[in-house]
């Protein structure tokens, strides 16, 4: 979970404006946009529907690793019995 959260991003969504930040590294980033974009928005009141959306890495970081074994047994497995047919 730990290298999940490392490989993710974040933004800031207004649900008064409907718009989103660019995305940020870190939480406490996305919470300084949600902050900059009140006092400049909305002159400091807090708007109805924002929130801190988190942005995962897709593709092997979005994988369980028990997943990644799993797809890598039954790619060689598939291999196996291609090369076994073949031959």
């Amino acid at each position: 979970m730990r290298r999940e959260l490392e490989m993710a991003s974040y933004s800031h969504w207004c649900g008064a404006c409907r718009t989103t930040s660019e995305r940020v590294r870190t939480h406490a980033e996305a919470l300084e946009a949600q902050a900059g974009h009140r006092v400049g928005a909305h002159g400091g009141r807090i708007p109805v529907g924002e929130r801190i959306d988190l942005h995962r890495t897709e593709g092997w970081g979005d994988a369980d690793p028990t997943e990644r074994w799993i797809t890598v047994i039954l790619a060689a497995v598939a291999l196996l019995v291609f090369a076994y047919n073949v031959l």
